[in-house]
């Protein structure tokens, strides 16, 4: 592995990995601290800082860096659209009520509705009933796949917009949707009808072969790079 520079996005991401122990000349091997679900010794949990922002920013820091290696651009854009808009609150001088039920509930979003390892805030406030690792899985299944990616909006005539979405896994008619638009604007509807470029309608559409393109109406402009994601 010493010819991967995990600095430059070529981590071989070891902290996902199950671990055992084989003892030498033998064949069977040992699981450490063995369970149902093996054992994943350097499985870290995700440090999530959403609810902390303030406190930081009264600190000094002028920058957050969000992490980015080996990251869908479905993770990053509702992490990074979560975050932008806790810092928006704090610099708009919301009200604290209404910062604190918008942060909780971007919070909530992120750890149900993201691929994540669990949550931590890691070393940083002195947290001592804060669980550091994962000892039990790589990684949370939740209810929501990304399926699409906004790439076009054209404007058809009043109150009618057509938004060209690249698919990817699988989009089907009657499936419940929710978009999110930077920074995290959601809108949840159930699909009825959509077209292929040529504004034929389909009945589904899917990501393989680089993604198939597809037409989705609505009544008001949606911003490129906005994600789709649908339930299961």
């Amino acid at each position: 592995f010493l010819s991967r520079n995990a600095n430059l996005g070529d981590c071989v991401q070891p902290c996902r990995w199950e671990y055992e122990i084989k003892p030498k000349n033998k064949e069977e091997s040992l699981i450490v601290g063995e369970d149902k679900n093996g054992t994943y010794l350097l499985n870290s949990l995700d440090m999530c800082l959403i609810k902390r922002i303030e406190e930081m920013i009264k600190t000094g820091i002028s920058a957050f860096k969000i992490e980015g290696r080996a990251k869908s651009v479905y993770y990053l854009a509702n992490v990074v659209g979560a975050y932008r808009e806790a810092i928006d609150l704090h610099y708009n001088k919301t009200k604290i009520q209404e910062r604190k039920k918008r942060i909780n509930f971007l919070y909530k979003e992120l750890e149900t509705k993201l691929v994540h390892r669990g949550f931590s805030e890691g070393l940083m406030f002195g947290n001592k009933k804060d669980n550091k690792q994962n000892f039990k899985d790589s990684k949370s299944t939740p209810n929501w796949e990304f399926c699409g990616q906004v790439t076009g909006c054209k404007k058809i005539k009043k109150d009618k917009y057509a938004v060209t979405f690249k698919v990817h896994n699988s989009l089907k008619i009657y499936d419940n949707l929710e978009l999110i638009s930077p920074p995290y604007n959601s809108k949840k509807w159930r699909l009825k009808e959509m077209y292929d470029l040529a504004y034929n309608e389909i009945l589904e559409a899917h990501g393989g072969g680089g993604g198939q393109k597809v037409i989705i109406y609505f009544k008001t402009p949606v911003s490129v790079y906005s994600v789709l994601r649908r339930r299961f």
